[in-house]
């Protein structure tokens, strides 16, 4: 191969961005090559060479087309690295770019992008308004940005759950705010394929506009990462309730079938159906906790309801789909059980894990004290109880003497390491810098039903 034809390829290659082990191969090719003159002494480029061109000019554009579609599949994620709402990678991995925008007098509402799959859409909006200053709003900064979102699916009204509809955010500017809205969708028989209707106000910030979208979706991409187990099974689960004062036990024992497991890019559900024909009414809010084959406890989350109050879905956390069975284990109510609080811990000086009960243990991730707050980042390996992501707390000063102050909470589910952290505010400084010990509410008002545990195969 000619000399300076060669040497020209091979300052090409420098140029295009790949891992090392394509620079090694194509270095390696351009070295082998040679060429052939005819009879007029032309040189004349073999056709390996030009399989070489090829090969490097192919890998150029394809590698400035990649990274171009890398930096505009989610939008929200330029300025944030991740998410607590999902793991980004399966979030991505649904995804499609849309950049729809509404503009009304009060600012502009554009949808960047949304993720769907059977069990939920994740949406990722940019709000620019032209007269609030949202970065300094003291309700944000407080509760963090909650907005009214109603969602039509496929024709179908997503039924609002304020607690359920979780959202993270953060500031481009003061006035433009990116966020991303998690919603539950798998309580509702939505097609592979539709519109989505959006309709957001901001009443709580001083907007009267409401800004409308619509978008087509499909989510057929999805299937194949989706693991769904129809199970279709009858279980009778025994919530029995011991009433301490009376020295009675009641008989709560409930009919149930197990609709359906659900593993998908952007969450895992279970569905239950009450199939009691003498109890109609709603199934209790973590009557029962899950654990699977391998005894690792799968914490619920959320819930998930619809007009037809026999029906509930709930989310469960969850590390891997590997999953041969779950075990329902039933809790058992115990009425009039006295308050129990843990002991006094030094704030500065916590110990990693608390026993909050007989099959309760608390472990501690961080606590940060700062700007009026007090957040604790917490997981539990075995059951979690029954507040669904809130924990439980009081606080005392260097006396032992409890704070009484008003404040607020904010919770926070962490989908990429299953830990929640919950953010305990207080109103004034005064309030907060008293604040020197915490003590934790034992939870001896149920108990776990290991005996009455009820295994489905996820076949």
């Amino acid at each position: 191969m000619n000399d300076n034809l060669k040497k020209d390829l091979l300052e090409i290659k420098k140029d295009f961005n790949a891992p090392e082990n394509i620079h090694n191969s194509v270095n390696e090719t351009l070295l082998s090559l040679s060429y052939k003159k005819n009879s007029n002494h032309h040189n004349i480029i073999s056709i390996k060479t030009l399989i070489a061109v090829a090969i490097i000019t192919t890998l150029t554009i394809s590698t400035v087309f990649a990274e171009d579609l890398a930096q505009g599949i989610m939008s929200f994620f330029k300025g944030k690295p991740s998410t607590t709402l999902g793991i980004k990678d399966s979030i991505q991995s649904v995804n499609s770019v849309v950049n729809i925008t509404d503009t009304q007098n009060e600012g502009s509402l554009t949808l960047n992008d949304f993720s769907i799959d059977d069990n939920f859409l994740v949406c990722s909006y940019s709000l620019s308004l032209t007269s609030s200053d949202l970065k300094n709003d003291d309700t944000i900064e407080k509760f963090g940005f909650t907005p009214i979102i109603y969602y039509n699916v496929d024709g179908k009204d997503i039924y609002y759950q304020c607690d359920s509809e979780e959202t993270d955010y953060y500031f481009e500017s003061d006035n433009t705010i990116k966020f991303m809205q998690r919603i539950g969708l798998t309580s509702y028989n939505i097609s592979d394929k539709g519109n989505i209707n959006i309709s957001l106000e901001l009443p709580n910030y001083d907007c009267s506009n409401t800004w409308s979208l619509k978008t087509k979706y499909n989510k057929t991409s999805a299937s194949s990462l989706t693991k769904t187990i129809d199970i279709n099974k009858n279980i009778t689960l025994k919530n029995n309730a011991l009433n301490i004062k009376e020295n009675t036990t009641e008989d709560f024992t409930k009919n149930f079938t197990i609709e359906k497991v659900s593993f998908s890019p952007l969450g895992n559900i279970i569905t239950i159906k009450n199939t009691d024909s003498n109890n109609k009414e709603k199934i209790g809010s973590c009557s029962f906790l899950l654990i699977d084959n391998k005894g690792n406890y799968l914490n619920i989350v959320n819930e998930y309801e619809t007009s037809n109050e026999s029906y509930i879905t709930y989310e469960f956390l969850s590390k891997n789909t590997d999953i041969s069975s779950i075990k329902i284990v039933p809790i058992n109510e115990i009425y009039h059980a006295p308050a129990t609080l843990t002991k006094l811990y030094d704030l500065d000086n916590m110990p990693p894990s608390i026993k909050l009960g007989d099959s309760s243990t608390l472990q501690i991730d961080n606590i940060t004290t700062k700007n009026n707050e007090i957040s604790i980042k917490f997981h539990f390996d075995d059951y979690s109880g029954t507040t669904l992501n809130q924990l439980p707390c009081f606080f005392y000063d260097e006396n032992n003497n409890p704070i009484e102050a008003g404040g607020y909470l904010r919770n926070i589910i962490d989908r990429n390491t299953n830990s929640f952290t919950c953010t305990y505010g207080f109103y004034t400084q005064e309030d907060f810098d008293k604040v020197s010990k915490i003590r934790f509410d034992i939870n001896n008002r149920y108990k776990v039903n290991f005996d009455n545990a009820v295994t489905v195969d996820l076949k």
